[in-house]
């Protein structure tokens, strides 16, 4: 479980922590059966809400260990794993081993795209590992966002988003579900089969 999850994550000062954290659902597992008997379910209520496709590959990943599949755990132990292992991901969301790099090209004047730029990093920096930046030709990109449409853009290696508008929920949907699209892909399993 700590292989995966540090090859998933940075946990760099927080390895005992992690390791603290795994022993601690373990014991839950061992004495309490799987449930809860705490507030702790409405603080993993809001983290469920928020869970992405690559926590999910990472979570499905450590249940697919054999050893963990020896144990035929009912279901609601198997339930209560993942509940607590979202729990431990959660606060290293944005800490993600591989970084996701964004271009950014822009019609906008430089403050007011530096503006853009940063609006962008706020909106993904709360889940992702990214890095946004004004696009240059010399760069790789996972994904280039353009706040205008040229048939000129279609040449690019990445793919291209457009946003004309941060302040609209479906734009800020659209560039969540690329990223994190895009993050899911970049995804490896790390146990030989």
């Amino acid at each position: 479980m700590t292989t995966i999850l540090t090859n998933s994550y940075n946990f760099n000062t927080d390895f005992n922590s992690l390791r603290s954290s795994l022993y601690f659902t373990i014991n839950k597992l061992l004495l309490l059966e799987g449930y809860y008997y705490s507030n702790n379910s409405l603080n993993l209520e809001a983290k469920k809400e928020v869970s992405q496709p690559f926590e999910e590959k990472v979570i499905a990943e450590i249940l697919n260990i054999p050893l963990a599949k020896q144990f035929s755990l009912e279901p609601h132990k198997l339930q209560a794993i993942q509940d607590n292992l979202k729990m431990i991901i959660y606060p290293h969301k944005n800490m993600k081993r591989n970084c996701i790099s964004i271009g950014v090209v822009s019609q906008l004047t430089i403050a007011t795209r530096y503006a853009y730029i940063t609006e962008i990093q706020n909106i993904l920096s709360k889940g992702h590992n990214i890095s946004v930046n004004d696009y240059r030709e010399e760069a790789n990109y996972d994904l280039v966002i353009a706040d205008f449409n040229l048939q000129d853009l279609t040449n690019f290696k990445a793919p291209v988003l457009f946003l004309d508008d941060l302040e609209i929920q479906s734009n800020i949907d659209l560039l969540e579900k690329e990223v994190s699209r895009i993050e899911s892909d970049m995804y490896q399993p790390l146990l030989l089969q």
